[in-house]
């Protein structure tokens, strides 16, 4: 490795270690603040398990949406996650209903609570952000916004019309860009749902899983679940061909 590569890889380092300071001290004064300001509130989610969008009773004026530095994204519900992994690891999963009992019980002292989510729970958010929002924006100051550097979003009631970003934890001003006006169409006026019906599984993979109970791998007292799962029209349609 030469000196120069050295070097570029140590400065990048030290930035990346800047950044998850700066990041946890922000986590820390928003904590304080939730815990001081009754008009403040404060909330962590992974944004890869989960869609994060805001909703409750409560009028808000301000919406902050900040990103944590990536491989440092400690958070409180990390504590759950480790909880529902060791109790997997006692017992054995054949149907998906048996990960609400998993869940339930993997906190000793308190059960968690469990909302089970079907097909029809679950909401379009692509499609309309696609007709509603168009990536390639540019700033207040004609430059364009590089999406995948911003750390801070914010959103105010009082601009409907403007997001506010930063690039920085650090820094102190926003910048901001318009919302496309002229991609919003006047008939969506909600978000779909992303599902009409059960998702349906290929035949080949019906077929495994018909194999797992066939070599006793899954007990037969789960068997009618796979056998009564349905396949895809277009497998089906192969089938009968």
């Amino acid at each position: 490795m030469s000196s120069q590569t050295e070097d570029e890889l140590t400065l990048k380092y030290n930035e990346h270690q800047h950044r998850k300071k700066a990041t946890r001290v922000e986590k820390n004064m928003d904590k304080a603040s939730a815990q001081t300001d009754p008009t403040f509130e404060s909330a962590t989610f992974d944004l890869q398990a989960i869609l994060s969008t805001p909703c409750g009773l409560k009028s808000l004026t301000t919406i902050d949406q900040k990103f944590f530095e990536p491989g440092h994204s400690c958070m409180e519900c990390d504590s759950m996650h480790s909880a529902i992994e060791s109790a997997q690891k006692k017992t054995q999963i054949h149907v998906p209903s048996q990960w609400d009992t998993v869940i339930r019980l993997a906190r000793k002292n308190k059960a968690y609570l469990v909302n089970p989510l079907r097909y029809s729970d679950f909401e379009d958010f692509k499609s309309f952000g696609d007709i509603m929002f168009n990536a390639n924006k540019l700033d207040k100051t004609g430059k364009r916004v590089k999406f995948r550097n911003i750390v801070w979003f914010r959103y105010e009631k009082a601009h409907p019309d403007n997001v506010f970003f930063k690039y920085s934890m650090e820094n102190s001003d926003f910048n901001s860009f318009s919302k496309n006006k002229q991609t919003r169409k006047a008939s969506v006026t909600h978000v779909k749902k992303k599902y009409n019906k059960k998702i349906l599984i290929s035949s080949a993979k019906k077929k495994d899983l018909i194999d797992l109970c066939k070599s006793g791998v899954i007990p037969e007292e789960f068997w009618p679940f796979y056998e009564q799962t349905k396949i895809s029209a277009t497998d089906f349609r192969k089938q009968m061909l």
